[in-house]
């Protein structure tokens, strides 16, 4: 009797471990921050046709895959990886959640003259860039310096025909 009690009691205890073990489970479940989890929509595999312009750019910027042709398996692992992301709310840009939104604003802000800030600089050359933008300047200066001087020529032109019309008659 008395080996009875003990088994009973290592497998209470066993029983007691399970509990402690789902509990610390539930608890690193939320991993992400639930209050922002699907608040942009919830993605499936199901959505891969409805998402792939969005998955493309994903796959292209964030992954460094531009054009990925592989296989059908491989393609919905990567797809699951970006479904994950989108859920969790842990996308880099607003560009993946929703591109057409974000084409449509790019467009706005260029239209407004904002500059399109989609990169960071990574080269900090202001020596360079300055000298750049001069040379920039300079033709452009140019190019309306010689615009004017045909402008001038033409009008010239112009009145050396009218001269040359009036002591005819």
């Amino acid at each position: 009797k008395h080996k009875h009690k003990k088994d009973k009691k290592k497998k209470k205890e066993k029983k007691k471990k399970k509990k402690k073990k789902k509990k610390s489970k539930a608890k690193n479940a939320g991993a992400c921050d639930q209050d922002r989890f699907g608040s942009r929509g919830v993605v499936r595999e199901s959505d891969f046709f409805r998402k792939r312009r969005e998955f493309e750019a994903w796959l292209g910027e964030v992954k460094q895959m531009p054009g990925f042709s592989g296989s059908k398996r491989e393609q919905l692992e990567l797809f699951r990886e970006y479904a994950e992301d989108f859920n969790t709310c842990t996308l880099p840009s607003d560009k993946y959640y929703d591109l057409e939104a974000w084409e449509t604003a790019e467009y706005a802000r260029k239209l407004r003259g904002e500059r399109a800030s989609t990169k960071e600089r990574t080269v900090f050359d202001d020596e360079r860039e300055l000298e750049r933008e001069r040379r920039a300047e300079a033709e452009k200066r140019d190019r309306a310096a010689e615009q004017a001087e045909l402008r001038d020529r033409a009008r010239d032109g112009d009145r050396m025909k009218d001269v040359r019309e009036a002591d005819f008659l």
